[in-house]
């Protein structure tokens, strides 16, 4: 017991990155391990140290982030409901300051490879619920498949499920690139592309669009040249 509590004290961050993204389809409470990386940010950023990661931390992130941000700030300029786009706009805030800091928070490698580890898990598990469900016409958890769309454990959110599963996909098929071997990573992405389709979300397809090309151009490093082999033998 003693091992685990201190195992705890050094792994929380991971976890509770982990438990992020196992919250999505679960409304708002997602936002409870969000909020607290957000928040943390500021005593994070006390030191003179922490404030240099940051710093780092931030040429990557802000212009990721602003690929996100700016096309919802030009869009609050005619929308609909502008004080209601306004404030989505500002609370969109959260994920830049929570993403610097679980950069620090999962600086050590081993936090970083645990969430990817246990985030392949649980989308591969996302992704084999969908298929029961397709099958069976319930998941395993015994939610039924809306009317619409395939819904896995995102119940009413249906339309959430193809699109999250496609933008979380690269993580998926890093730690098969790394940590698998080649027919695992193509068994993988299979198993991920299937599920996207079936879902049957246009942003979804467009997601994993992205998320394949992407993954084609990496084919051409030397290093993969067994992955190329391997997901040249999906079609088949």
């Amino acid at each position: 017991m003693n091992l685990f509590y201190r195992r705890m004290q050094s792994d929380w961050a991971s976890w509770l990155a982990v438990a992020f993204i196992a919250l999505l389809p679960f409304g708002r409470w997602s936002e409870l391990p969000l909020s607290f990386f957000a928040l943390s940010l500021a005593w994070l950023a006390r030191t003179p140290e922490n404030r240099a990661l940051i710093r780092q931390s931030a040429r990557f992130l802000l212009p990721l982030f602003l690929c996100f941000w700016i096309p919802m700030m030009v869009s609050w300029i005619d929308s609909y409901d502008p004080a209601k786009s306004g404030v989505q706009s500002l609370a969109a805030l959260r994920f830049l300051a929570a993403a610097l800091a679980m950069s620090l928070w999962l600086q050590p490698p081993s936090a970083r490879e645990r969430v990817l580890r246990w985030t392949a898990y649980l989308l591969l598990f996302w992704a084999v619920d969908g298929f029961i469900q397709l099958f069976f016409g319930r998941d395993l958890f015994g939610v039924a498949m809306h009317p619409d769309r395939l819904n896995a454990l995102f119940v009413k959110k249906y339309q959430f499920f193809g699109p999250t599963l496609a933008m979380l996909s690269p993580l998926v098929l890093e730690y098969a690139r790394r940590e698998w071997r080649p027919w695992a990573w193509a068994l993988s992405f299979a198993l991920l592309l299937g599920a996207v389709l079936i879902a049957g979300m246009r942003a979804g397809w467009l997601t994993m669009l992205i998320v394949l090309v992407t993954y084609m151009a990496l084919m051409l490093r030397r290093e993969n040249r067994e992955l190329k082999r391997s997901i040249l033998t999906i079609p088949a």
